[in-house]
Order: C-alpha cells, then structure tokens, then sequence
C-alpha cells in the first residue's frame, strides 16, 4: 500500500509484512529516540526538540482499527497538552524578557 498523507501533512503507511503502521507527524531529520506506550503504540520523539515526530502501531490487524484508534486517542490528547504547555511556558519567557528590555531601556 503506498502511504497516504492527510491534509494536517501527516503521512500514515502500513507495512503489511511486520504488520505495523506508520505514522509521522513531522518530516524533519533531527535524530529520534522511542519508547512503548503499551504493548501496541511506539512513540517517536525528536531528541533535541523532544516533539512527537510519529507513531508506530505494532500488530495492527490483530488489534483492529477500533482497539487502535481507543489506545491512540489519549496518547495523541497528552501530546496535546504538552505542547500547550510548551507554548504557555514560551510565551512567559518571552513576556519576562520583553518586560526586562523594557525595564532595561526606561529606568525606574
């Protein structure tokens, strides 16, 4: 089967032999590391950026595409949140350091 990519850019295959789906949020060539969620999900993360480049599901016909779609779903709302949190986190340096600019450039 040749990889299907969805409108957000995610490029999903499936590898019929070893029976795993692919899934990769983020082209990028920073080296990635994984780790098992469960028996079924593989989680792969950008070492630098520590950003869910992808996925791999392992044994997907014998879990169906329900039983998949039950594990990924709060796998994939974690990562929602994190990011979030990333963002909220960012956003505060970058107001600290815009108020120390301008403490900086018009003093007390």
């Amino acid at each position: 089967m040749a990889p299907i990519r969805t409108p957000d850019g995610t490029q999903i295959d499936y590898d019929a032999t070893a029976d795993v789906i692919h899934m990769t949020f983020v082209e990028s060539a920073e080296p990635s590391y994984g780790y098992n969620v469960d028996d079924v999900i593989i989680v792969l993360r950008g070492l630098i950026t520590d950003v869910m480049l992808g996925l791999e599901v392992l044994d997907a016909r014998r879990h169906g595409l329900d039983k998949i779609q039950e594990i990924l779903l709060p796998v994939i709302q974690e990562e929602k949140q994190r990011v979030e949190q990333k963002t909220r986190d960012f956003q505060s340096k970058i107001d600290e350091l815009q108020r120390k600019n301008l403490e900086d450039l018009v003093p007390a």
